[in-house]
């Protein structure tokens, strides 16, 4: 099956700061998430309701609260039920290695598109807390605003880091 006819070309955010967010409720053109998959990496947090994803060959029933980190380069789409829920679409490369020390943390969880466990559950308050966090400066766009979402991501992925949630081959 050839995937470049699933690729997404939407834009998200802008050359000076790829970060796109995206707030889809039963209104949302894309409510139902068709099949897709785009060179950012993209975080997904469930609001409310119940959210049937599936990333490349795998299905997970997300439930309010879930998180899910979907790596570049992944297929995947979903079936929304009386759900609410939130995206940020971010290139890794422009907006997190701006220092050799970054960039070797990163360049083995970017390269991989697995080492992530793809889920993380309210049972993780660290990564809920930084998830709830992530999401409520993004969604506010307050002057600033940029430079907590950056904070932002670094905490999640130094939060993944320090508490291994990563994917065990």
């Amino acid at each position: 099956m050839s995937l470049e006819k699933y690729k997404e070309s939407n834009r998200h955010g802008t050359d000076d700061f790829p970060l796109g967010y995206y707030l889809v409720d039963h209104t949302h053109p894309r409510y139902q998430m068709p099949q897709h998959w785009h060179g950012e990496t993209e975080l997904l947090y469930i609001q409310k309701g119940r959210f049937l994803l599936r990333l490349d060959n795998k299905e997970y029933a997300l439930e309010e609260g879930d998180l899910c980190y979907i790596a570049s380069g992944t297929l995947h789409g979903g079936v929304a039920q009386d759900c609410i829920y939130e995206c940020i679409c971010f290139n890794t490369d422009v907006l997190l290695k701006h220092s050799s020390l970054i960039h070797d943390y990163l360049k083995d969880v970017e390269a991989s598109h697995a080492l992530i466990q793809p889920v993380f559950t309210k049972m993780q308050p660290e990564i809920s807390k930084c998830a709830h966090r992530l999401f409520g400066v993004v969604r506010s766009m307050n002057p600033g605003w940029e430079l907590l979402a950056l904070s932002g991501l670094y905490d999640f992925y130094g939060t993944v880091i320090q508490q291994d949630y990563r994917e065990k081959p």
